[in-house]
């Protein structure tokens, strides 16, 4: 665990590492990633469920990904990785994926199909 990671609980709920000091860790707040909250062990983030939230696949500059199209009778799309506004944005919604299965699966969650 480092200063910047993410924790997250089976709840969804998310805290930042704000700060390490040996065995001490420095949490935000509840979704509250600029809030302090309280210092604990790594064994007590442990212990209370909480986990490093896995960080998403990013592409290279010029890597294909895709992503859900739920307008299309394909449920998906694909583009190069640009790193711009539009990438980005796909990207902080968790709609990147290396796979066009991974896109379609995002899709079929998205409107509610099995």
């Amino acid at each position: 665990m480092k200063t910047g990671d993410i924790l997250i609980n089976d709840e969804g709920e998310k805290r930042k590492i704000l700060g390490v000091c040996d065995e001490m860790v420095f949490l935000s707040h509840l979704n509250k990633f600029s809030l302090y909250d309280y210092g604990c062990t790594h064994q007590y983030i442990l212990d209370i469920g909480y986990k490093l939230e896995e960080k998403a696949w990013v592409p290279e500059i010029g890597e294909i990904y895709f992503y859900p199209e739920i307008d299309n009778s394909i449920l998906n799309n694909w583009k190069r990785w640009e790193d711009d506004k539009q990438d980005n944005f796909r990207l902080s919604h968790n709609l990147v994926f290396k796979t066009a299965e991974e896109a379609i699966t995002r899709a079929k969650e998205m409107l509610g199909i099995k």
